[in-house]
């Protein structure tokens, strides 16, 4: 037995453990590119057998177990490149097909070649494709569109190892023109410490490979697995932080301006009642003109409202930490009223304040307000939208009321907030009715899946809440780490892109089997390719069409912004 059939058993023992542990980690549910580089492996494992059987028995190298190494070789290191390319982009199966028809086509000459014109030649004719291929892979490496991954370590470890390769194939190409070529079959000392090289370049192929899949997301397929389960979880912390910060750094912002303009503007307000004030006296020594005197104490009492609510405004966005400490509440809400009147009518909304008492609570005023105009914002929204539609269609506005209510029982303070939108009917606040629905009309939900699987006697409800949940998970991960992780208008993009493809399912141009989905908790390659694109057109025309990032988020609330999704053409 010489030293190649031992080269031959160590490099099969080693490609078996690596197959078996790609494997196992991702528990069979590999991707596109895992699946190249496992069928790749697999190649290689099956190819060295034969390699030792030609090393021991001479009467085993016959044409048909010759032909048989140089393919699985050839064909190993195409699907490696394969699985190369699959880590950023998308190739069609055609093109892996008319390599295994290449191949074979070449391995098939080769032999024709060795059997009538010269047996050295396949020397030069395999090596020719097994240099390009490794350099090809190097090149691809080295210039990757993805400049994170071109960037990686590991990839750089495979891009110079794939150079190893490459040079030790094209040194076999011009071995053709010496004396002894370089086979794998009854070698030389000097051509056994080259294949030994070439072993070693080999099994730390594999090695980089595995590094880089548990230290490298793939942004189009971000879902966790045991590799990488860890980096994403990592990732995703560092995305809310980013997300925090981002915000924050707003909200700032926003403090900084408000401040400002109070103090810009109080100054003025002041000089304005100062002057009123003396205005009334100097009248009154003239004489008694009660309207100039009614007029100035009009200007005296709005000015003074104008000074107050700019005082309010300087409150409401300051960023100091919040102190708790005894407040009244009516007085807050009566002071974040004060802010939303303007708006209320402009609108014709009417406000309703019910306060059955005025109760002290302990807490942060500021903190109570900000949620409050957010709420009656939204409630502001919800009348406007829901009016617009009731008077396209019956040619009349609806009653437009708000109605803000305060009370308190024996251990809390209650502050309640209506508005005379139409609501969401029992049996439609599930996942189903805002999967199908404009996101600036509803939100995104799944809290009532666990009371659907109890109420919904034959489950058809339950599963299909089930399978939107999916989709709207495998989106969420999308969105979450498009774009290298960067993506700031993430929860907008989710909403958009899960409306976009209700819509598509509702008028037939996708077709899922959500029963399907919800019994194999997973998504299909083709339904996740569309996803990504999905999310991609819809992320462009958020941040796109929204000119800048101020105006993003009422951007994403108005009806043009939706009208402009549902144009998106996905193929």
């Amino acid at each position: 037995m010489n030293s190649i059939v031992t080269l031959a058993i160590v490099y099969g023992m080693m490609t078996l453990g690596s197959a078996g542990v790609l494997y196992f980690s991702f528990r069979g549910k590999l991707d596109l590119s895992a699946k190249y580089f496992l069928l790749a492996e697999m190649l290689m494992l099956i190819s060295m057998p034969m390699v030792a059987l030609q090393n021991i028995y001479p009467e085993f190298e016959h044409p048909i177990s010759l032909w048989t190494t140089n393919f699985l070789f050839l064909f190993s290191e195409i699907s490696v490149l394969f699985s190369l390319y699959c880590l950023t982009r998308k190739i069609k199966i055609q093109y892996y097909y008319f390599g295994l028809l290449l191949t074979v086509t070449l391995c098939t000459f080769i032999e024709f070649c060795r059997l009538e014109i010269n047996p050295k030649l396949p020397y030069l004719i395999l090596n020719i494709p097994a240099t390009g291929l490794a350099f090809g892979a190097y090149y691809l490496c080295k210039h990757s569109e993805n400049i994170a991954l071109r960037n990686h370590l590991f990839v750089r470890w495979i891009a110079w190892l794939e150079f190893g390769l490459g040079c030790f194939a094209l040194i076999r190409l011009f071995s053709y023109f010496s004396e002894v070529p370089i086979g794998p079959r009854h070698p030389t000392t000097i051509i056994t410490l080259l294949y030994a090289t070439h072993v070693v370049l080999s099994v730390f192929r594999y090695i980089s490979y595995q590094s880089l899949r548990i230290s490298w997301i793939d942004p189009r397929t971000p879902e966790s697995n045991l590799l990488n389960r860890n980096l994403v979880a990592v990732v995703e912390e560092k995305n809310q932080l980013l997300q925090g910060l981002i915000a924050s750094n707003r909200v700032i912002g926003i403090s900084a301006l408000a401040s400002s303009l109070a103090h810009q503007l109080s100054q003025p307000l002041t000089a304005i009642a100062i002057r009123a004030d003396t205005a009334k006296r100097e009248l009154a020594k003239i004489n008694q003109n009660t309207t100039l005197s009614a007029s100035l104490d009009d200007i005296r009492l709005h000015s003074g409202k104008l000074a107050a609510l700019v005082q309010n405004l300087r409150q409401l966005f300051n960023t100091k930490t919040a102190q708790f400490h005894e407040e009244n509440l009516q007085k807050a809400v009566d002071e974040v009223i004060e802010l939303v009147e303007p708006t209320l009518q402009a609108k014709g909304i009417s406000l309703e304040k019910n306060y059955q008492s005025n109760p002290l609570i302990f807490g942060d005023a500021i903190q109570i307000q900000q949620v409050l105009i957010n709420i009656l914002n939204n409630a502001i929204d919800v009348i406007t939208a829901i009016d617009a539609i009731a008077t396209s269609t019956a040619g009349k506005p609806t009653h437009r009321i708000i109605r803000v209510g305060i009370a308190q029982n024996e251990q809390f303070a209650i502050l309640t907030v209506q508005d005379s939108g139409v609501g969401i009917a029992p049996n439609q606040l599930v996942v189903e009715y805002a999967f199908k629905q404009a996101p600036h009309i509803v939100c995104m939900g799944n809290e009532y899946l666990h009371q659907i699987y109890h109420e919904d006697g034959h489950g058809d409800l339950y599963n299909d809440s089930v399978g939107h949940r999916f989709i709207h998970q495998y989106i969420r991960n999308i969105a979450t780490h498009w774009n290298n992780g960067t993506m700031i208008y993430r929860t907008q993009t989710i909403a958009y892109s899960m409306a976009k493809f209700g819509s598509m399912m509702k008028h037939g141009e996708v077709q899922i089997n959500l029963d399907t989905i919800t019994s194999i908790n997973d998504i299909n390659e083709p339904l996740h390719h569309q996803l990504s694109k999905i999310v991609n057109s819809v992320n462009y025309a958020i941040t796109q069409f929204s000119m800048n990032d101020s105006m993003a988020s009422e951007w994403v609330k108005s009806n043009q912004c939706w009208e402009l999704i549902k144009e998106i053409k996905v193929t």
